[in-house]
């Protein structure tokens, strides 16, 4: 209803003038990617990466996809599932023998000997994977419940600045970006994994 009327800015500078006032010389502001997924899974940007290789691309479409569960017999004969918690939401779980379920907060793939370091909640596991079961698999679920690996940073920081600024014409993509950067902000970095909650890719 108040569009047009500038009261934005006007909010923005009062903001501002307090903030100076009280001592604070630089100001920051902070805003999450939303839309970002759905711009991956809405457009052609995968196909369109030759420069990715075949497995960056495979778990960046996983991100986007459907598989919600891997189970598997460890090497050291326990029962192991991986599962994100219900159709749609992201997360990613994993019990053991049966057990209740526990939030993953971190992973990381080992590939010789082939493993899993699991930070929980509450502690850490390692689980070591038999052979007949790929890391790729357990990467893309991964994926899915929106934990991405260390060494997807490149790819998704790349991309997340394509998503912000194509196709370059002086203004961002994303509204709440360009509500900052039209007033006088200056953009100064992407964060990866800033945002570590289940909405979070």
């Amino acid at each position: 209803v108040l569009t047009g009327y500038g009261l934005e800015h006007l909010l923005l500078q009062q903001t501002k003038t307090q903030l100076r006032e009280q001592g604070f010389k630089e100001i920051s502001a902070t805003v999450n990617l939303r839309g970002f997924r759905h711009w991956l899974r809405s457009s052609s940007v995968l196909t369109q990466r030759p420069h990715f290789s075949q497995e960056v691309r495979a778990i960046l479409a996983a991100s986007c996809g459907s598989n919600s569960s891997l189970r598997f017999t460890d090497a050291s004969g326990d029962d192991v599932a991986f599962s994100v918690p219900e159709q749609g939401q992201r997360g990613l779980e994993v019990s053991i023998n049966g057990a209740d379920a526990k939030h993953v907060r971190r992973i990381k793939l080992q590939e010789d000997p082939a493993a899993v370091l699991v930070l929980l909640e509450e502690g850490a596991m390692q689980i070591d994977l038999p052979e007949e079961v790929e890391l790729l698999k357990l990467e893309k679920l991964c994926a899915f419940g929106g934990l991405l690996t260390p060494k997807m940073r490149q790819p998704v920081l790349q991309l997340a600045f394509e998503y912000l600024f194509w196709p370059g014409e002086g203004r961002a993509t994303h509204p709440d970006v360009d509500f900052h950067l039209s007033r006088g902000a200056d953009f100064v970095s992407l964060h990866w994994r800033a945002e570590e909650s289940p909405e979070a890719l």
